[in-house]
């Protein structure tokens, strides 16, 4: 049987859809966690214990040896990280092991958006026009900044994630408030050091990109739309809707920017999430990651068979095919209208060539074709900080039609904060339809009816 290693921090909340997947495949997995109670929620029925290693997602060579040591008593075959926390470890480890991975240079670039864009800077990716500041940055250096990017700018928080600390200013005034303000984000976040990038604000609608690498070959999987633009000041995501509507020479655009961009960053291994704004004719590389698209998102893509995204990375990592039914429950498929492919409608027209090569097995390759209609997912965000005392609305905005779950996974108990200053989604809303206007209808009736009730917290000076 082979074995794959997941990577994942202990706040994650995926570890039970990897799980699961690792099971469905019939693969034996450990999970490598910087606890030793890891959240793992298994949704399956069947008892799944994973093997847990304890190890310090922060020190990575001490956890790359406890990792080779324990690959002596049980071998590993693949390595996977879930979150971006994971990634250096997981290239470490690939690394001394001599495993299929990115290397810990590639890995590194994908984490620091100020060292992304310098990196893109000597290439022909189209980016936004930037500056990166010090952590503290006198008056004259945010106007020259400025100057240099012009207005509207957005100002951003360069190792954080989920839209946290990422802000619009419009005019000059607002550009120090919003560099104040990220600056102690990214403080409250235990990155004081962190530098703090100003860049363009590309006006133009965002989609997102999901791909998996094999020996540096990119396979899109995916494209989703973002319906409710992001504008700022901040930069909420709130719905993903696949297959995208956006015109063919436009995925073809943003598909050539994020094949650019990981060969740019080196990366060669695994799964990619890229996010792309589309101005004019030009598809802009926003950031890139080297893990799948976050929170629980996969869930709303499945694949032949009823596949979900974590079996087709699991099954990528190892270089094996998909076998035709798995060990979780399938739903049905009553779409009847045309399959569509790697995220995009069947009219759509993407040339395939260039996008879809690469080693990824033939067998794996079948199974490369989402399910027939228009999936979506809408992120319940915080509506402000504080601790959550109870969510309201959930029985009713499950019998919405076309929502086929809703998963919470910010708890009474818990405390939030929306962004810029946080990052935690309370929940998902997922939804099916053959329509895509009657799809996102559902997801905005849905999470009209949810209502968080929170309580605020109370400092104690």
């Amino acid at each position: 049987m082979a074995r794959i290693l997941i990577i994942v921090p202990s706040e994650s909340y995926r570890v039970a859809s990897f799980v699961n997947a690792a099971a469905a495949l019939n693969v034996d997995v450990v999970v490598a966690c910087d606890s030793v109670t890891p959240a793992i929620e298994l949704s399956s029925p069947d008892e799944l214990s994973p093997g847990v290693l304890n190890v310090s997602l922060d020190d990575l060579e001490a956890s790359t040896e406890q990792i080779v040591k324990m690959d002596n008593i049980l071998p590993l075959d693949a390595i996977v990280a879930i979150d971006d926390k994971g990634v250096e470890l997981a290239a470490c480890a690939t690394t001394a092991l001599g495993l299929n991975g990115n290397k810990l240079e590639s890995a590194t670039r994908t984490l620091h958006k100020d060292i992304l864009r310098e990196v893109l800077s000597g290439t022909e990716v189209p980016q936004p026009i930037y500056r990166i500041l010090s952590n503290n940055p006198s008056l004259h250096d945010i106007t020259s900044a400025v100057n240099t990017v012009g207005l509207p700018c957005v100002v951003k928080a360069t190792s954080l994630s989920g839209s946290q600390g990422i802000i619009r200013a419009n005019l000059p005034s607002e550009v120090g408030e919003a560099v104040e303000r990220v600056r102690n984000i990214q403080i409250a976040e235990g990155r004081p050091d962190d530098a703090i990038l100003i860049e363009s604000y590309v006006d133009g609608p965002e989609i997102a990109v999901e791909g998996l690498l094999k020996d540096g070959k990119l396979t899109v999987l995916a494209i989703f739309d973002k319906p409710i633009p992001l504008v700022g000041p901040f930069f909420e995501e709130s719905m993903y809707v696949t297959p995208s509507v956006h015109h063919s020479s436009l995925l073809r655009s943003a598909i050539d920017t994020t094949r650019r961009s990981v060969e740019a960053l080196q990366l060669t291994e695994g799964p990619i999430h890229a996010e792309i704004r589309l101005e004019g004719a030009r598809a802009y590389l926003i950031e890139v990651a080297s893990r799948t698209i976050g929170g629980r998102c996969s869930g709303m893509l499945q694949f032949d068979n009823g596949r979900s995204l974590e079996e087709i990375v699991i099954a990528s990592s190892l270089g094996m095919g998909l076998p035709a039914s798995g060990g979780v429950a399938r739903a049905a498929n009553k779409m009847g209208v045309p399959v569509a492919r790697m995220g995009l409608p069947a009219s759509g027209g993407v040339a395939r060539e260039g996008t879809a090569g690469g080693t990824i097995s033939s067998a794996l390759r079948k199974s490369l074709r989402l399910m027939p209609g228009y999936s979506g997912v809408w992120m319940i965000s915080a509506p402000k900080k504080g601790i959550i005392k109870v969510i309201e609305g959930l029985d009713e905005a499950r019998q919405v039609e076309s929502v086929t779950s809703i998963e919470i996974t910010a708890f009474p108990g818990s405390e939030v904060a929306p962004v810029p200053d946080g990052n935690r989604y309370i929940g998902f809303i997922f939804a099916r339809n053959n329509s895509r206007t009657e799809l996102i209808d559902a997801l905005h009736r849905a999470a009209s009816m949810i209502y968080p009730v929170i309580e605020p917290t109370i400092s104690i000076k």
